[in-house]
């Protein structure tokens, strides 16, 4: 019972950390994806020369990663090669172990770990393949691993792992079992969208664009569109999103919804009088707020003008985000010197609309990520204004895309401070990452904040997007006949848009194999259940289901694995479920 007991402790343990799914916590130690998650860092005359990864001087795999260092710089640290960085448990005990070996011999190095605290080993590393460890206790949640060259010569370095001293392997039973409980709901869904801002003429004068609009809403069945507020500074503004509306409406009818999101006012609004960058300008009272009121009032009507009528709005897209690359505007929650106050703008731009017919909903306030206190920092002045609908918040920091769990902290905080209202996740996506993360992540958002709806950012983007498009002005740069290539993230994000839809519900489940993601949705008139699940391990597994007090008439399971993407496969008892997966099981009554 003692043994039992001490296994049961390991085991939650281990499941308060967010890096369970793997025993190796350092993401493309072997380098046989390349450089994906390593940077290198030179400096001082330091002089540090990566060449093509090693194919013929390899511990294991296909190739290593091979440092040529030329010259060495003033400090240690001035010829460096960095790992994208990992989540150990705070005070854990963890084993670092690499192969190396140089063709020198003798050849120093040093391995750094490093965050807000820092910590070294030195290595000679000689001319064979030698395993070198490093046995460390886990000083902060988050670390990066570096690898400092201190000396002239070759290093070839490979299989590179961090491994917890209490780790405990993926235990998979024959079956585990996932139960839904449709009685007891959750938040209700307002849908799922994506953006179609920038490179608008790629997509109005591509010669696919019919294909790509009917693959976006029928195929995808998006709920949600996108778009700018180009008033001003655009000369044909509504061009581009009377259409983008129109042929969204013609494949999902009225029940197609407009998001609305401002990137900046007018330059002459802008105290550099640009679009980029910048902030409201000040005349003798202060900051402009009347005026930039009064414009984002002209714009709505010239859009509803043009028969287009938001259903919802934001006035500022990232509010705590400036960069001369594209429209920006910076807002600080609350008035200071050099900024406006976004709780200013807000209520001012209320004022605008106070007479105005068809009011969109209005979000706020659409900042970058949920980390660094940004969410509470915004939302907390608007946090009781009644115009206020709900809660919007991009995810580009407050957590590691990587490890979508690292995000649940600050998710279930949203959910917990701030549930006065709804909350909706307006942008971001995994642009380079694994297309199984794009859904866990999203089940993560809807299942700890209670969110809403969830948007990718980029529906048709050039070589990312859930689209990709080529160029349609060259032809001869086009990737395939059709000029655009569906991505992995788009079959990702078609497990959750294709049938959960506005009015769905969510309801409980619980998984008896603590490893899965799932969640789970039943339509308005309650006739259609969807069920979507993620193994995120590297182990496959095999879930029933076990649907309370009511039995389904019949069973669709579609899923994704790598390359082979949105399979129809037959319903069984037991649902296998492949490592690195995205499965839909999709019930009706």
């Amino acid at each position: 019972m003692k043994k039992l007991i001490r296994l049961l402790l390991s085991v939650m343990c281990m499941l308060l950390s967010f890096h369970v799914f793997s025993q190796n916590l350092v993401d493309n130690g072997d380098f046989e994806k390349d450089y994906d998650h390593w940077s290198r860092l030179t400096g001082n005359n330091g002089s540090m020369t990566f060449y093509s990864l090693d194919l013929s001087n390899v511990h294991n795999g296909a190739q290593s990663m091979r440092v040529s260092t030329k010259a060495i710089g003033q400090k240690p640290w001035d010829n460096q090669l960095i790992h994208k960085g990992f989540y150990p448990t705070k005070g854990d005990e963890y084993t670092l172990s690499f192969y190396a070996k140089s063709r020198e011999g003798g050849v120093e190095m040093k391995a750094v770990l490093q965050n807000t605290t820092y910590n070294e080993q030195t290595y000679s590393i000689g001319t064979e393949w030698t395993k070198y460890t490093w046995e460390f206790k886990a000083a902060e949640d988050f670390l990066q691993l570096k690898f400092f060259f201190t000396a002239l010569g070759t290093i070839f370095l490979d299989d590179i792992t961090i491994i917890g001293k209490n780790y405990v392997p993926v235990v998979v039973r024959p079956t585990d079992t996932t139960r839904v409980n449709i009685a007891v709901k959750h938040q209700t869904i307002e849908g799922f969208g994506s953006a179609l801002a920038f490179y608008e003429s790629w997509i109005t004068d591509h010669p696919s664009k019919e294909e790509m609009y009917r693959l976006a809403f029928q195929d995808l069945g998006l709920d949600w569109l996108r778009i700018r507020n180009d008033y001003k500074y655009q000369p044909d503004f509504e061009k581009a999103a009377k259409e983008f509306v129109t042929k969204a409406k013609q494949w999902r009818g009225d029940s197609i919804r407009v998001l609305m999101c401002g990137w900046t006012p007018p330059a002459e609004l802008k105290n550099n009088n640009n679009t980029n960058n910048g902030t409201l300008k000040k005349d003798a009272q202060g900051f402009v707020y009347e005026a930039y009121a009064k414009y984002w009032r002209d714009a709505l009507l010239a859009y509803h003008s043009k028969g287009i009528y938001p259903d919802w709005l934001s006035i500022q897209n990232e509010p705590d985000w400036l960069t001369d690359q594209w429209e920006t505007c910076k807002f600080e929650p609350t008035e200071s010197a050099q900024y406006p106050g976004y709780d200013k703008a807000f209520a001012e731009v209320m004022k605008q609309f106070a007479d105005i017919e068809k009011k969109p909903l209005m979000l706020g306030s659409e900042m970058l990520g949920i980390g660094n206190n940004q969410f509470y920092s915004y939302n907390t002045p608007i946090k009781n204004n009644p115009d206020l609908h709900a809660y919007a918040y991009h995810l580009y920091n407050g957590g590691d895309p990587d490890f979508p769990d690292s995000y649940n902290a600050a998710l279930q905080n949203i959910r917990k401070d701030f549930g006065n209202k709804p909350n909706v996740m307006t942008e971001y996506e995994h642009r380079k990452g694994e297309f199984y993360k794009t859904a866990w992540l999203m089940n993560n958002v809807l299942t700890q904040a209670n969110a809403t709806a969830y948007f990718y950012w980029d529906l048709i983007w050039p070589n990312a997007g859930l689209i990709d498009i080529d160029n349609p002005y060259d032809k001869a740069g086009w990737r395939n006949p059709k000029g655009y290539q569906l991505t992995p993230h788009y079959y990702a994000y078609k497990h959750f848009t294709r049938f959960i839809h506005a009015g769905y519900t969510r309801v409980d489940h619980t998984c008896s194999n603590p490893f899965l993601r799932a969640s789970a949705y039943i339509s308005p008139d309650g006739k259609q259940l969807t069920v979507v699940m993620i193994n995120p391990t590297e182990q496959a597994i095999a879930s029933s289901l076990n649907i309370a007090g009511v039995s389904a008439k019949k069973v669709t399971v579609y899923q994704s694995v790598a390359n082979n993407y949105f399979a129809v496969l037959s319903a069984t008892p037991s649902i296998q479920l492949p490592a690195r997966s995205v499965t839909t099981i999709l019930y009706s009554f």
